[in-house]
């Protein structure tokens, strides 16, 4: 039923003349990644995909069709929802950037555990200094790569553009960061437990 939908959506799209290779190469991605045509309340659509804690949505202006024509002023907007709330959000104009978006939501989605919102001391961590030692390998190790939030979205947005050697490291901090910080929200919850 939803890829009849899907289908016929695109039908109107071509009838009405306005076949666009690179949206319909967006919705074809989405198709095959699983997502699906859901409507969010008030009439509006998105396209989703579930995942345990969360979903990730993508629509633009409420709604599913990713229109050539509000593309500039609207754009399409890509996000990660835990209980209706967004735990990330980003956005674009470009039909290019959809598949990178949805491969960093798709990352955000299947990384994002609720318990680790648990509140941690202000003392100062591992993680914490793990942050300043990452701004640090960027400045120094990665000059002209780009800049992103997190080692993961600089990986999938500008691992192209990397050497191997800095491919490496970036994967193998990435594997590190998560690991302590897994240790770190068990230690803190069993101090919290005491």
């Amino acid at each position: 039923m939803i890829v009849e939908r899907i289908n016929e959506s695109l039908q109107k799209r071509k009838e009405g003349d306005n076949e666009n290779a690179a949206e319909q190469a967006v919705y074809n991605l989405l198709t095959e990644c699983g997502f699906t045509i859901g409507h969010t309340g008030g009439g509006c659509t998105a396209w989703a995909l579930e995942f345990p804690n969360c979903e990730v949505m993508l629509s633009q202006d409420s709604g599913h069709i990713f229109d050539p024509e509000y593309m500039d002023y609207c754009g399409v907007s890509v996000g990660v929802y835990a209980d209706c709330s967004p735990a990330w959000e980003d956005g674009t104009t470009e039909y290019a950037d959809i598949p990178k978006l949805v491969c960093l939501a798709l990352i955000k989605a299947m990384n994002y555990r609720p318990e680790e919102e648990v509140k941690m001391s202000g003392d100062l961590t591992a993680v914490d200094t793990l942050s300043d030692c990452y701004a640090q390998m960027l400045e120094h190790n990665f000059g002209g790569v780009g800049v992103m939030a997190s080692a993961d979205e600089l990986l999938i947005a500008h691992g192209a553009d990397m050497t191997e050697k800095q491919r490496a490291a970036l994967s193998a901090f990435i594997v590190f960061w998560e690991a302590l910080f897994d240790l770190e929200t068990e230690t803190y919850k069993k101090e919290g437990e005491k």
